[in-house]
């Protein structure tokens, strides 16, 4: 292939052979063959990696596979094989639409009989590709049977278009029925677009009642607007399918069709394994006051589920609350915030002259009043402290013994004097 070939040079009904045949088979599509290729693969690539990251994350933090899980790596298995047939029939997509569009490009008997299997791979691309679409699809919507009857219809749409297989196919070929292509192609892009909007609707309104922040709302929201992208892609799909060629003024464009197609199945698989990550970029806890304590990043947060990231020695140690040991007294550090306070509102501090709680008439200020108290409070508290400290002291130093008995209370010996007058 020589990529210096002008194709606009080339004389409109001129056969042409070699690198300028080959030109022209490559760029025979609206899609090139290298951008068909590529496009494709980037978005095959992150599918499957956003799979594997999904498998791995639910086994870490589950420790299990559910049934919509099931149905991912089954979507995805079924992306993989589609995406291997999707590159097999590369040139014979390309050699079909080169017959169909441009009259330079002829082929011989031999180079046109293996286009007889390009349909039989088509059909089963199809089987796939919708397969992958549509666990996709069940994942969410497992109770509806009409997502089930849908994936039934699409599966077996190539086989009602042509029931015909191998050499037979030359039959559908190239007197297929136009209105029945357009009609079951109207039909299967229906039926996506419909089970799609089931996709984005049902969680919409359960996301619209629930009590969340709206920042939480719109952060969940983001993985939905991914339905959103498959239904505009069926749109183009079928915008696009119907354009003229060198036999008909109106046939269906099959390159356009299987692209769009296949860029639908691989945005699916990334939609449905994009799901789990919601939890970690929605998740918005109370954050701290404390500027030591903010909340990690959301990549921090995936990589932590995922167990890549190393563990400090606060996250791993728990914390342990302090027990108190014995009997306490205990100290007035509770009083001192109260006395911050009554120092910012009774006395003049950090205001000027002009506010104050105190009247102008008043000769007194009231934080001497306090004062007053406090240092007579302390001054019998102080008392008590001594007088207990003086009686411990004189009870240890009483002898006791025999029957001989000390009265430490002599007003009591007064007393019992007195009773027995």
């Amino acid at each position: 292939m020589s990529a210096s070939v002008d194709i606009s040079s080339i004389p409109t009904f001129a056969p042409v052979t070699g690198a300028a045949r080959q030109e022209l088979i490559d760029h025979a599509g609206r899609i090139d063959k290298k951008t068909f290729q590529v496009v494709a693969g980037v978005f095959f690539g992150v599918a499957v990696i956003f799979a594997v990251l999904r498998g791995i994350l639910r086994l870490k933090i589950r420790h299990r596979l559910f049934l919509d899980d099931y149905l991912v790596i089954f979507a995805t298995v079924s992306l993989v094989i589609a995406s291997a047939i999707y590159y097999h029939m590369t040139d014979w997509l390309y050699m079909i639409e080169a017959v169909n569009l441009d009259a330079r490009v002829v082929f011989t008997l031999d180079e046109l009989m293996p286009l007889l299997d390009a349909l039989l791979w088509i059909d089963l691309w199809l089987v796939f590709i919708w397969t992958a679409t549509f666990a996709i699809k069940l994942s969410f919507l497992f109770t509806i049977v009409f997502t089930v009857l849908a994936w039934m219809f699409t599966v077996v749409e190539g086989f009602i278009l042509c029931p015909h297989l191998g050499k037979n196919a030359v039959k559908c070929y190239p007197n297929s029925p136009y209105k029945l292509n357009v009609g079951l192609t109207a039909l299967v892009t229906f039926l996506d677009i419909a089970t799609d909007a089931m996709v984005v609707s049902i969680p919409l309104i359960i996301l619209n009642l629930s009590q969340l922040k709206r920042g939480q709302k719109a952060a969940i929201a983001v993985f939905l607007c991914l339905s959103t992208a498959m239904i505009i892609v069926a749109l183009i799909r079928i915008i696009g399918a119907i354009r003229p060629t060198l036999r008909a003024k109106r046939d269906a464009d099959t390159l356009w069709e299987v692209f769009w197609q296949q860029f639908e199945g691989s945005i699916a698989v990334t939609m449905g394994s994009i799901t789990a990550f919601r939890g970690i970029f929605a998740g918005q806890g109370p954050q701290s006051l404390d500027t030591e304590h903010q909340v990690p990043s959301s990549f921090k947060r995936l990589l932590s589920r995922l167990g890549l990231t190393r563990k400090t020695a606060d996250s791993s140690v728990p914390e342990v609350p302090e027990v108190p040991q014995g009997a306490h007294i205990p100290d007035d550090s509770i009083s001192h915030a109260t006395l911050k306070g009554l120092k910012t509102f009774i006395r003049r501090y950090g205001r000027g002259a002009g506010h104050t709680t105190v009247g102008l008439e008043s000769d007194t200020d009231p934080l001497d009043e306090y004062h007053n108290f406090q240092r007579d409070q302390g001054k019998t508290r102080q008392n008590q402290i001594f007088a207990m400290q003086e009686w411990s002291t004189v009870s240890t130093k009483v002898p006791v013994t025999g029957s001989t008995k000390t009265n430490l209370y002599p007003w009591d010996e007064n007393t019992a004097g007195q009773s027995k007058e």
